[in-house]
């Protein structure tokens, strides 16, 4: 099955959807590795879930999409570790107006920075959806 480019065995594996576009969280349950010239099933062969995906790298090497799997049923995730990011800038704001005013805007841009530095490390080198989640938080 190596010599088949990835629009082929897209073609051949997986079910169509109702809009003609293809699932692409599902394959037909065959054994493509036994047949000798792949052909397509019928729309009702039973179908099981994806085990593994194909990312395009072309553009981008490592995303936390590639990264954590966050595809199909865990497509919502991107979005709320967005939703998350932008409640701890908000309450980030609130707490850095509280701290300049109290110690000064150096301590306070000094903390933050460390912070910032700190955390990002940190998410770079996440190995789980929820440290991840958590780094983009602080």
């Amino acid at each position: 099955m190596s010599h088949l480019s990835p629009e082929q065995w897209m073609n051949i594996s997986s079910p169509l959807l109702d809009d003609g576009g293809f699932d692409r969280c599902h394959i037909f349950n065959v054994d493509f590795g036994s047949m000798e010239d792949p052909v397509r099933p019928a729309e009702d062969t039973a179908k099981i879930d994806c085990g593994r995906w194909e990312y395009d790298e072309s553009l981008l090497q490592d995303t936390a999409i590639k990264r954590f799997d966050l595809v199909c049923d865990q497509q919502h995730i991107p979005r709320i570790v967005q939703f998350t990011f932008f409640a701890g800038n908000f309450f980030g704001v609130l707490a850095s107006g509280l701290i300049a005013d109290k110690f000064g805007r150096k301590t306070c841009y000094m903390i933050f920075l460390t912070l910032w530095i700190v955390f990002g490390l940190t998410g770079s080198f996440a190995t789980t959806i929820y440290g991840w989640l958590i780094s983009r938080y602080a």
